[in-house]
């Protein structure tokens, strides 16, 4: 998503979309400082499966373990949802390549020009991680 598709969506769209998610956030002094979210699917063939997505932290606490308390508090969550995770992540972000895979998420593709924004195309690695 981009801020300018979402900004002028209505406060519906939002409210529908906490009704499928699950949100976790990092708090820091009562002031949240970082996000993430996990999509299960809900297609009877892929309903063992959710996604991880939109970890973002404040670059004021990055390196703090916020991140990983995040991701935690996620995979903690989806093992009584699904039975793996998947979470992908732009080639060029080697800090975040590097994070998934400290935590256990194994690598299974990448795919050319997955994202486009103005006029450079980015590269997307995707991983997984199995819970059961």
């Amino acid at each position: 998503a981009t801020y300018e598709r979402s900004a002028d969506l209505p406060l519906e769209a939002f409210a529908s979309r906490l009704e499928r998610y699950a949100l976790f956030g990092g708090f820091e002094d009562g002031k949240l400082q970082g996000m993430a979210g996990l999509y299960p699917m809900h297609h009877a063939r892929t309903a063992h499966k959710g996604i991880l997505w939109g970890l973002y932290v404040r670059e004021a606490v990055r390196g703090s373990g916020m991140a990983d308390q995040i991701v935690e508090a996620v995979l903690d969550y989806a093992r009584g949802e699904v039975e793996q995770v998947h979470v992908s992540v732009i080639t060029a972000n080697e800090r975040a390549l590097g994070f998934f895979a400290r935590l256990g998420f194994q690598e299974y593709g990448t795919e050319p020009r997955a994202i486009k924004i103005e006029d450079s195309f980015y590269d997307e690695r995707f991983f997984v991680k199995r819970l059961t």
